[in-house]
């Protein structure tokens, strides 16, 4: 399935009316939800992570996964039942683009009242506390991506920026799989 466009407010209740029509209540072991986004409302990808837990996610070559995407892609996971532990679940295309940075605003004006700087204020706490309840949510949610120090990691990149996925070490820090890799020939390492 593929997940794309920006995350605008509605897009977590937009893709469950989907989930709902398409599929009914309950995963498809088969089923991967890839994404190509440049990101959107945080709000908007907590809501998304939270409706895809316990699902495989992905970013195919050429499309991205940025900003408020970046928490989405990282809900995948793989629950095994039985008592086993939930495994991460993600790969990403050596040539795709995954990337993050923290909340921001974005301002259209010079000037603004102290309601609209309270409003958006807000907005950004509530989206860094819905990063934390991801964390946080009981035993559904113990595997969430992100843990304390990558969170931190991606809340201190400045929304002017954006920290990408580059390496395959980058990769497996973040517990993200690459997929497909090509080993290089010992012939052609030593020539």
């Amino acid at each position: 399935v593929l997940i794309s466009g920006l995350f605008e407010s509605g897009a977590a209740e937009q893709l469950e009316s989907w989930l709902e029509d398409n599929q009914g209540w309950g995963w498809d072991p088969h089923r991967r939800y890839c994404f190509d986004s440049p990101g959107g409302s945080f709000l908007e990808g907590v809501a998304i992570a939270r409706l895809l837990g316990y699902a495989s996610t992905g970013v195919d070559a050429t499309h991205r996964c940025e900003s408020a995407c970046f928490i989405a892609f990282m809900a995948g996971s793989f629950n095994r039942q039985e008592d086993r532990p939930i495994i991460p679940d993600r790969v990403m295309h050596p040539l795709a683009r995954v990337g993050f940075h923290q909340p921001g605003l974005l301002l259209e004006r010079e000037a603004y009242s102290a309601d609209e700087v309270e409003l958006a204020w807000q907005i950004a706490i509530e989206a860094v506390a819905g990063l934390i309840e991801l964390r946080i949510d009981g035993e559904r949610r113990t595997h969430y991506g992100l843990n304390e120090a990558l969170l931190r990691e991606m809340l201190l990149v400045p929304h002017s920026n954006m920290n990408y996925i580059s390496t395959v070490a980058d990769a497996l820090r973040f517990r993200i799989m690459v997929h497909p890799i090509m080993i290089p020939e010992i012939d052609s390492v030593y020539d």
